[in-house]
């Protein structure tokens, strides 16, 4: 396999065939079925909480990061004690500390 196909693959640019699937198991000495599923995990995202879709909504024009899916799932993962913020101010603090924290 080149690597500029592997690069597609990653990326999401090209599909593999079947034959290819088997190929990348066997190189990897795991069954095709267990590609499938890691795959099919990675592309669900979790449903993100109300206050965080209403705060990104109210912000990412203001804060171009907010945008960058990175950013989103960093958020995303933010609990305190098992709970999201409620308000959009209380994700900004979060957000503004974050980055300030990343600038440092």
């Amino acid at each position: 396999m080149s690597v500029g196909y592997l690069s597609k693959l990653e990326q999401n640019v090209s599909s593999p065939t079947v034959e290819m699937l088997e190929k990348i198991a066997d190189a990897l000495k795991v069954g095709v079925s267990e590609l499938l599923e890691s795959s099919e995990a990675v592309a669900a995202e979790p449903e993100l909480p109300v206050s965080l879709k209403e705060f990104l909504d109210r912000y990412s024009d203001v804060h171009c990061e907010l945008k960058d899916p990175d950013w989103v799932r960093a958020l995303g993962n933010v609990r305190f004690r098992g709970k999201y913020p409620e308000a959009s101010d209380d994700w900004l603090a979060i957000y503004l500390n974050l980055k300030r924290a990343i600038k440092h």
